[in-house]
């Protein structure tokens, strides 16, 4: 972490409360202070002249895939390209994921994606993708223990994606059950049933195409899953992060359920800007 100070000079300040002309002033990285223009000088510091323009807090992307290796196939970004473009975005830090492949150790796992991060624009972290637990429960909490004190207080499920990925119920359940009261789950909701059924429905009427991916994933496979994913949680006061939902009948109910938590925060939930403004038309 850099120790420089920085001062941002007549900018729009975006607070959560309202827009206003002020200085920012920045210490080691951190905002130090709020203040009306002009009225601090810090001699050892950047000028930086925001006249006319707007200064919001770097945001945190908490659900990133740079350099995604999933074992069948590997995009074609890389960590230099990944960070930049998100510092392009206003996007300062990232939360990627550090993928568990067979035989691996947590720790393990995470040195391996560690090694791939460089060069990195940004600040970066992970998440664990936790495809290869250790079969005894206590084991399991041993090593999800280990890896929160690693600094990853966060695992990635899923319900879906045979054969690398894919969870059924019971190790759901058993990796809730095993997981430390201060971790999150991420989990991907989709009912593998009915999606698989859906492909291959589609595949046997030859329609392969980017058109028809949409319809692999009918609306029941993301309701059923979510539904199922947060009663398992609740069973064992896990806390869960579900991501990408797309449907407002999703939104919805997580939203109700929300509403009668008796521990505030133990489910959360996201959406992604491409389900508001794109369609099957595109």
């Amino acid at each position: 972490m850099s120790d420089r100070s920085l001062i941002i000079r007549n900018g729009r300040v975006v607070t959560p409360h309202a827009v206003v002309m002020a200085d920012v002033l920045v210490r080691g990285e951190k905002i130090a202070g709020i203040t009306t223009p002009d009225s601090v000088d810090w001699p050892d510091a950047q000028i930086i002249d925001a006249t006319d323009r707007f200064v919001l807090p770097g945001l945190v992307d908490p659900h990133t895939h740079i350099q995604l290796d999933t074992g069948i196939f590997q995009t074609a970004d890389d960590w230099e390209i990944g960070t930049r473009v998100a510092a392009f975005g206003g996007v300062t830090t990232v939360v990627d994921f550090a993928t568990q492949f067979e035989g691996m150790t947590f720790p393990e796992a995470l040195e391996n994606r560690l090694s791939e991060c460089q060069p990195a624009y940004i600040d970066y972290s992970h998440h664990m993708m936790v495809t290869d637990p250790p079969a005894a429960e206590a084991d399991y909490r041993a090593a999800l223990e280990e890896l929160r004190d690693l600094g990853v207080p966060s695992i990635k499920l899923y319900t879906i994606y045979r054969p690398n990925y894919y969870m059924n119920d019971a190790q759901l359940l058993h990796t809730f059950e095993a997981m430390p009261d201060d971790m999150l789950a991420l989990v991907h909701c989709e009912n593998d049933a009915i999606v698989e059924d859906a492909t291959r429905r589609l595949v046997a009427n030859g329609r392969t195409g980017w058109r028809f991916h949409g319809q692999s994933r009918p609306w029941q496979a993301e309701i059923e899953a979510v539904e199922r994913v947060i009663r398992l949680a609740r069973l064992a006061d896990a806390a869960v992060y579900i991501v990408h939902c797309t449907l407002p009948i999703t939104i919805h109910h997580i939203h109700t359920i929300r509403q009668q938590e008796q521990r505030t925060g133990r489910i959360l939930f996201e959406t992604c800007p491409q389900y508001f403004v794109l369609d099957e038309t595109y």
